[in-house]
């Protein structure tokens, strides 16, 4: 299982991963004396638009995200030496771990904005930049079904001058900092695929409604976690655990259109049953090879399941 981070850097040597440690800050002295120019982000919007039930298998929807950021030109001349900037890229395929074709690829042209597009609100140049998704597969030449849960994606901010092109653009100074890293996590490992036997109890059809206990019996059978994306699961026998068929006659199993997601440890059921009702669960709790929650739908219908997994291992921890 696998999460993707996008990341945009404008520190250190071009496409070198940095650290704490490794980074080259910029003395504000040496910037009086050498007249190294550098950036410093002034904003900085990102959005990620998740797809949510029957389009949920475009989990990673990379088409759909975009980058905003607006970096602060600085230097002995006040910025007016930088003639442009580029934001250039690379991407790091972590599939190759897993067995996966590598299709890394470093030093790719995002953009390369004129100083001609920079604008001035105070006494320093400005540049504001967007960076889509769409824009992003375009350059790299990839298509969106290629990035997967783990793959990086960096963004390093070059700044153009007549005495060349500068890609260490970070100033730290009187305790300020111009590094500029940005992660959007999308999707996060997930094992939860697994048979087990459940026992669905506390089962209420209609608070309100008088109906025989033997309505609300707890019903017992075996199931299974099918993952069917990335931290997506399909639930067998179905999203109530019996509920379903106690409750309607003719009804063996379902509802079939509600999944298990699995977002970075934060569990939930989505989509939409055949009577366009969403559910709802609790935080799960494990306890060994123990997994319980409760559901709840939009009917005020609910249960609470508990899962015990049979192939002898626990389930997996949750923070």
């Amino acid at each position: 299982m696998k999460k993707i981070f996008i990341s945009i850097i404008s520190i250190g040597l071009l496409f070198s991963g940095c650290s704490d440690d490794d980074k080259l800050p910029v003395d504000f002295d040496d910037l009086i004396n050498t007249g190294l120019p550098f950036a410093a982000r002034t904003n900085f919007e990102s959005k990620f638009k998740p797809i949510e039930n029957e389009i949920f298998l475009e989990e990673v929807d990379i088409a759909n995200y975009s980058l905003t950021t607006t970096l602060e030109l600085n230097s002995i001349q006040d910025g007016s030496d930088v003639t442009a900037i580029k934001v250039v890229g690379s991407f790091k395929d972590n599939t190759v771990m897993m067995g996966g074709t590598d299709i890394s690829k470093n030093d790719v042209l995002i953009q390369e904005i004129p100083s001609s597009q920079f604008t001035t609100s105070g006494e320093l140049p400005e540049v504001t930049f967007t960076i889509t998704g769409t824009e992003l597969l375009g350059d790299f030449g990839y298509t969106a079904d290629q990035i997967k849960g783990t793959d990086v994606f960096t963004y390093q901010i070059v700044l153009v001058t007549a005495n060349g092109e500068f890609t260490d653009v970070s100033a730290n100074f009187d305790n300020q900092s111009a590094d500029h890293t940005f992660n959007a996590q999308v999707l996060c490992p997930s094992d939860f695929s697994a048979e087990f036997t459940y026992e669905s109890t506390n089962l209420i059809e209609d608070e309100d409604l008088d109906v025989p206990t033997s309505r609300w019996a707890t019903q017992t059978g075996t199931g299974s976690f099918e993952e069917v994306r990335e931290g997506v699961y399909r639930i067998t026998p179905g999203a109530t655990f019996g509920a379903l068929s106690l409750w309607n006659d003719g009804v063996t199993a379902g509802p079939e259109n509600i999944f298990l997601r699995d977002n970075c440890g934060t569990f939930s059921y989505i989509g939409e049953d055949s009577n366009e009702d969403g559910y709802n669960i609790s935080p799960l709790t494990v306890n060994g090879n123990e997994l319980t929650y409760t559901w709840e739908n939009d009917e005020d219908q609910s249960g609470t399941v508990t899962l015990t997994r049979t192939d002898g291992m626990d389930w997996p921890d949750i923070e």
